[in-house]
Order: structure tokens, then C-alpha cells, then sequence
């Protein structure tokens, strides 16, 4: 917004035509500045997605309908966890985040089947959160009172705790 390129993927109008001149030489270059901040924001995976795309308006709309979190629906990929439920796991959740070992711990002696419970509204569990954050020790106590089964638990985008602590990582890069 700074440099006045949001105007130029917000726009509902049609690009100037080249013959438009001046007009066009404008938009072509906020344009290019427009998409190239886009394409520097990108992991690898997002800029996959546009690299071909030469519009910053349809490259913003690309990314935008592939990655925005949708409100909550009435689909089946909805998580529905008791708001009761979900209160019970928030000190275990930010224990978690913080990498809080004991507190953890007594938690999970408290409430056995929490490491295989999901405890966010996105549908994580513990190791989700636990690996997300990058806290390794907590992740490895964890995976040892798990099954196979409890390893391969997906979130409400289809991603095991692997998955979305690769993707965690590939992001703070």
C-alpha cells in the first residue's frame, strides 16, 4: 500500500490497452511491481502456483482462492469441537506453543488420551502444534505414546503433524 500497488490487484477495471499510451505504461509498470512483491512473499509451493502469471491482480486471486482460510460451513470439513472441549485443551495448547515440557507433561498424565485428541478449532492435535512450533523434545515424548495410526491424524486441510511442521519451517525461512 505504501508504494500505491494495491491498487492495482484490488482494481475491477480492465488493464489499459497498449495503445492507451501513457495509461499503460503506468499500469504495466505498478503491475510489474505489484507481482513482484507477490512472487518475493511466496514459498516455494505458493510461487508455483504463479510463476506463469505476468498479472498481479490474477497472480493475488490465484493465491487467494488456494490459501485463504474459509469461514467456518456446514462441510464435512468442518472441525465441530464442543466449545466446552476446546476451553479443556487451550492451557495444553499454549503450553505446547511455548514449549512448556512440564506443564505438558502433567497434561498429558492428567488426560491420557490428549496426544491423540484434536485440540484446535483447525483440527490439530498435539503433535501438530508441538512440531509447529518446533519444539522437538516434546515432539519426540509425544510420538513414543503414539500409535501409527495417531501419526497419520490430519488437520481440517489434510495435513499430518509432518506435513504441517514442514510447511511451518519452509514458511519461517
Amino acid at each position: 500500500m505504501g508504494e500505491d500497488l494495491w491498487d492495482i490487484v484490488e482494481s475491477m477495471d480492465e488493464p489499459p490497452k497498449p495503445e492507451d499510451g501513457d495509461g499503460f505504461k503506468y499500469w504495466r509498470s505498478k503491475n510489474a511491481s505489484a507481482l513482484h512483491v507477490i512472487q518475493i512473499s511466496c514459498n516455494a509451493d505458493a510461487f508455483s502456483e504463479i510463476r506463469n502469471i505476468t498479472s498481479a491482480k490474477e497472480a493475488w486471486d490465484m493465491l487467494e482462492g488456494k490459501f485463504k482460510p474459509q469461514p467456518e460451513s456446514e462441510d464435512d470439513d468442518e472441525v465441530n469441537i464442543p466449545n466446552d472441549q476446546y476451553q479443556q485443551y487451550e492451557r495444553f495448547h499454549k503450553a505446547l506453543q511455548d514449549g512448556d515440557r512440564n506443564a505438558t507433561k502433567e497434561f498429558i498424565t492428567q488426560h491420557p488420551n490428549a496426544i491423540r485428541t484434536i485440540i484446535t478449532l483447525t483440527g490439530r492435535t498435539a503433535l501438530h502444534v508441538a512440531a509447529m512450533a518446533g519444539h522437538t523434545e516434546i515432539v519426540e515424548t509425544q510420538v513414543e505414546k503414539m500409535s501409527p495410526e495417531d501419526l497419520e491424524m490430519k488437520d481440517s486441510v489434510g495435513n499430518t503433524a509432518l506435513t504441517a511442521a514442514i510447511f511451518t519451517m519452509q514458511i519461517s525461512k
